[in-house]
């Protein structure tokens, strides 16, 4: 009979990932809507954390550390677009890929 191996990272890694989804920050997008084409589009992916928000646009070729989420949507107004933030649902799940 073989004995069942023992783990000993298993509490740890239990630990870090329940702190891991206790801290992560939240996802959220801002789109953007062209008012002459009537066009939507998602601009940049954004991460918020605490006390400061970090985002990137969608061809890498802009990025933003602002206090707030809200305050990266100004980088995203051209004048013919309305820029929105988009808060994607709190999802603390193990990726699939």
């Amino acid at each position: 009979m073989t004995e069942p191996t023992h783990d000993p990272d298993q509490n740890l890694t239990r630990v870090l990932t329940r702190l891991a989804q206790d801290t992560a920050p939240r996802l959220f997008a801002i789109a953007t809507y062209d008012t002459d084409t009537e066009n939507d589009t998602i601009a940049a992916w954004g991460l918020a954390f605490p006390e400061h928000a970090y985002a990137v646009s969608t061809d890498s070729a802009f990025q933003i550390h602002t206090d707030t989420p809200q305050g990266a949507l100004r980088h995203f107004d051209d004048g013919d677009t309305a820029p929105r933030l988009v808060w994607l649902p709190d999802n603390t799940a193990t990726p699939t890929r």
